[in-house]
Order: C-alpha cells, then structure tokens, then sequence
C-alpha cells in the first residue's frame, strides 16, 4: 500500500479557494513584478557600485603614493597634490614641495605653500611641520622678531 505523497483536494470549497489564491499570486507577480525586479536590480547596483568605490579610491590612493615617491621635482610634487588632493599623499607632497623651495632658498614660495598646506589641511595631523616652516621662512627672510614669536608659539602649541 503506498501512499500519495500529494494531497487531494475533493472538497470543492479547497480547489475553489486554492484556484484563487493562485490568482491572486499570478495577479500580484503581473501588477507588481516588473517593479520589484526594478528594485532588486537597483540594490544590486547600488551594492556593487560601492563596492566599485572602495575598489577605486584604494586604486587613486596606490596612484597617488606611487606619483609621490617618484616626484623629484616642484613641478612633480605640485602633480601629486593637484591630482591627488583628497589623499593623504597630496599633504605630504605638498610639505615636501613647501621644504623643496626653502631648500633652493625660494623663502617666498615655501612661505606660500606652508600656508596653503594650513589653508586646505587644517586640522591635518602634520600642521605643526607647516607651522615649523613658517617661522624657518621668517628666520630664512631676517625676520627675528618674527620667527620668535613663530617659534614661541609653535613650541606652546606642542607642549
């Protein structure tokens, strides 16, 4: 004796309502179907998009370092923070590129790239080397009084 594994509906009332329900599913897939394959498709783009995010802003950060470590020159390092500005490594360039003027004995324009890192990187964590710097250009340019009172506070700032 085996038995059927599949129910069989002999009371009328069943099939009828059994019938209707599946109208009903159809129904609703007919009406709403189109709108909730739209709806999955946009959180999966939306998943991978971000995804894609990531992938591409550790892609500009790798850029980045790799254009800073082979800059050798002003124009180079100007490159990287032009660029790349978003990065840690437009910072860094920016400071080097600030140390690579006062170097070359340009006071004038490390004093200007000092505060343009200040400007664009305020609450950066390598500030205190830009405020360094200004108060170096002072002492660089003969301005004593200046630099001391540069020095004082850039020690003040860092006690």
């Amino acid at each position: 004796m085996s038995k059927d594994p599949t129910p069989h509906h002999t009371d009328p009332k069943d099939l009828e309502l059994e019938q209707h329900e599946v109208t009903q599913v159809l129904n609703f897939i007919k009406h709403y179907g189109k709108l909730i394959g739209i709806g999955l498709l946009a959180a999966s783009v939306v998943i991978l998009t971000s995804k894609g995010c990531s992938q591409q802003k550790a892609n500009q950060l790798a850029a980045a370092e790799a254009l800073l470590l082979k800059a050798q020159s002003p124009q180079e390092l100007e490159d990287v923070v032009t660029r790349y500005g978003s990065t840690p490594a437009a910072s860094v360039a920016l400071l080097d590129l600030a140390k690579t003027h006062f170097n070359n004995g340009d006071y004038f324009q490390a004093r200007a790239q000092y505060e343009r890192f200040l400007k664009e990187y305020k609450k950066n964590e390598l500030s205190p080397i830009a405020d360094f710097g200004l108060a170096s250009c002072s002492e660089a340019d003969g301005d004593f009084d200046g630099a001391i009172t540069q020095f004082a506070a850039f020690l003040e700032a860092q006690a």
